[in-house]
């Protein structure tokens, strides 16, 4: 699993196939997009992606406490997910009240951020998006909605508020297979990091914007 390094850990969290029997989870990709943007460099040089299959909550906790502390450039949960919790198992799920129990924020990086592939985990309201939600020209541009300490309740934002400083990128409605895809921010960060912005890319989903929560 991970290691206390110097260089980011990308840390990939996937659920395991038994508790998908729609296999729509096998289909992403991600992971893989990031090796190959990162083909013609050295990407053990700038960050380190490790993928864990997780079963149930206690396997999960186990491959976040594996980190060292403050060694993870991002998360990201691949699990089927609704407003309220995420699937962590055969018929187990964690709710967003207690995301508390998996002790991210002393091993995320600074300007590390959570990415949930996992359907309908940014769920708001009507009400609640046009109270909360923020969006600029650029915003608007790249397809995102941010809700900064805000009290919604669903899991992205309990995910949030467990992790104050950091952003947790989720999405309103289900996910499609192959709707999912990433680019460099720029060519100088192509495959580098630094402090700053540990995960060098920008996420995109079709056929729905992607919402950013944070709290300080």
């Amino acid at each position: 699993m991970c290691e206390a390094i110097a260089r980011p850990t990308i840390l990939v969290l996937r659920l395991i196939p038994n508790a998908d029997p729609t296999s729509a989870l096998s289909n992403t990709s991600i992971p893989r997009t990031m090796n190959q943007l990162c083909r013609f460099r050295d990407a053990k040089d700038n960050f380190d992606i490790k993928e864990v299959i997780f079963d149930n909550k206690r396997s999960l906790k186990q491959a976040i406490a594996s980190c060292g502390d403050n060694t993870i450039g991002a998360i990201i949960i691949i699990s089927h997910g609704n407003i309220n919790s995420i699937t962590v198992g055969i018929r187990q799920s964690l709710d967003g009240s207690r995301v508390n129990e998996l002790h991210i924020a002393r091993k995320l990086m600074e300007g590390a951020q959570v990415l949930l592939m996992s359907c309908s985990t940014g769920s708001t309201s009507n009400r609640e998006l046009k109270k909360y939600g923020r969006e600029t020209p650029i915003d608007r541009r790249l397809g995102k909605i941010s809700f900064h300490n805000s009290p919604i309740k669903n899991f992205a934002n309990h995910l949030a508020q467990s992790i104050p400083g950091h952003v947790v990128i989720a999405t309103p409605n289900a996910q499609q297979c192959g709707t999912w895809s990433m680019r460099k921010k720029s060519r100088d960060s192509y495959c580098g990091t630094d402090q700053e912005d540990p995960l060098p890319y920008v996420f995109n989903i079709d056929n729905q914007k992607l919402y950013y929560f944070s709290h300080d």
